[in-house]
């Protein structure tokens, strides 16, 4: 019922069918362990901790494919057509543009939810923006930044942000700018005023 709701009535035609991750390749990196801490934006912050490993912040070089095939674009809805004609051109300029597009839209939407949260964390307010200007900084250059999914709450799953419309027609009220209301945040190693969100990732395409 909710996949119809957010991938549209023909949910086995979503173009994110053609997405292979493979982690193939093997970085000797230095490994963090972070607390992560559970953040309820009405209610506070957990008392509980949990743990997880991170990579450390460095810079990594690794290949990606990139292979949408015609017979994938036939499968696509073609609602979405035009708007994922770049993905079968080729065009790596117009997929960052994109990219980053979502991202920016990403930080809105949470400088929102922390305006209307008591318990929203500073210092994430902070981190999204700074990072709302560095993907400003990006126009027109083959980079992008992205965020990638963990845990239990649909921000932490996901790298998706429910329209409007979804949202009222899931909950029966319109959510805008409150949906979800808890989330992980992680309290980084040697600086325990320092709290991040998991998973924000920069590329650049050389």
């Amino acid at each position: 019922r909710y996949e119809g709701l957010i991938f549209g009535s023909e949910p086995k035609k979503d173009i994110l069918r053609g997405l292979v991750v493979s982690d193939y390749v093997k970085m000797r990196r230095a490994v963090l362990f972070l607390k992560l801490k559970r953040v309820h934006f009405d209610k506070g912050v957990s008392r509980a901790s949990a743990g997880t490993e991170a990579l450390d912040i460095r810079s990594v070089e690794f290949q990606i494919g990139w292979n949408f095939s015609e017979s994938l674009w036939q499968l696509t809805n073609a609602k979405f057509k035009n708007e994922l004609r770049f993905l079968f051109d080729g065009d790596v300029q117009a997929f960052c543009d994109v990219i980053n597009k979502f991202s920016l839209d990403f930080c809105y939407y949470e400088l929102k939810r922390a305006a209307l949260f008591a318990y929203y964390p500073r210092e994430l307010v902070g981190f999204y923006k700074n990072l709302r200007e560095e993907i400003k900084s990006l126009r027109g250059k083959k980079a992008f930044v992205i965020r990638l999914g963990r845990f239990k709450t649909f921000m932490n799953q996901t790298v998706g942000m429910l329209e409007p419309t979804v949202i009222n027609r899931l909950f029966g009220v319109d959510e805008t700018g409150r949906f979800p209301r808890t989330e992980w945040v992680a309290y980084y190693p040697r600086n325990a005023f320092k709290k991040v969100p998991l998973g924000w990732m920069r590329f650049e395409v050389q």
